[in-house]
């Protein structure tokens, strides 16, 4: 599936190849850093419009991805994968199609919170990783939905996309699926600030702030939806 902003790019190349001359520039102007980061530095005009889809399109469909298709294609030479691949293409097409979500169980027991000593902030700790247990279970049994747009659409128009947990790891670590080599993502608490969530892939970690607000459940979960709808690759999972 697509990301975020590339459901973005095919939401206004649509747009664009629908525009009439007295609206392009409402489309323009609703679009201008998407097709600043495709490379497209001329204003858009109803007759160059044309050229400015096939821009946003190729953005989207491979340029925009060639950084990561290199890091991906690194990584694989690490350990001698890419070598691997090439000598079994079919079998490592394979492996590599085999598709299991990991269990809410798994993703819970992945989770390391670092607890406060004060009693106090303990119990809303302690209650903000019971929520966080009840949206995994929720997830698992297919209970959590957003709403995006579906780029394969004639009509590009907004669709429910059930979460998955792949989408939370997503989100927490930047894979897919638990690593081999990562031993638990650490879950922090600042009890001043009233911030979003704050997300570590690197290593990887997460920071919940506002835990006051954090122990009712409803406000929990949709302040964790917003994160993981608001991460880089959502939608790819």
């Amino acid at each position: 599936m697509y990301s975020t902003c590339d459901r973005f790019s095919l939401y206004f190349a649509y747009k664009m190849e629908e525009a009439l001359p007295d609206n392009i520039e409402m489309v323009y102007e609703g679009c201008i850093t998407l097709l600043d980061n495709a490379g497209y530095k001329q204003r858009l005009l109803y007759d160059n419009r044309n050229e400015a889809i096939r821009a946003l399109k190729a953005y989207c469909l491979l340029y925009g991805k060639m950084a990561a298709i290199h890091q991906f294609i690194e990584g694989l030479k690490l350990h001698g994968i890419l070598n691997l691949l090439k000598q079994f293409p079919v079998e490592g097409a394979k492996f590599l199609s085999e598709d299991s979500l990991p269990t809410a169980e798994e993703v819970h027991s992945f989770l390391k919170p670092t607890f406060s000593e004060k009693e106090e902030e303990k119990n809303r700790e302690e209650a903000i990783i019971y929520n966080f247990s009840r949206f995994l279970q929720k997830v698992e049994r297919k209970k959590i939905s957003t709403l995006c747009i579906d780029p394969f659409a004639e009509v590009p128009t907004e669709e429910e996309l059930c979460i998955n947990t792949s989408h939370i790891l997503t989100c927490l670590l930047g894979c897919r699926r638990i690593p081999e080599n990562i031993p638990y993502i650490v879950i922090e608490f600042d009890h001043k600030k009233s911030s979003l969530p704050k997300v570590n892939t690197c290593l990887p970690s997460v920071i919940f702030a506002d835990t006051e607000k954090l122990q009712n459940y409803a406000h929990f979960e949709e302040i964790i939806i917003s994160t993981i709808v608001g991460s880089y690759g959502f939608g790819s999972a």
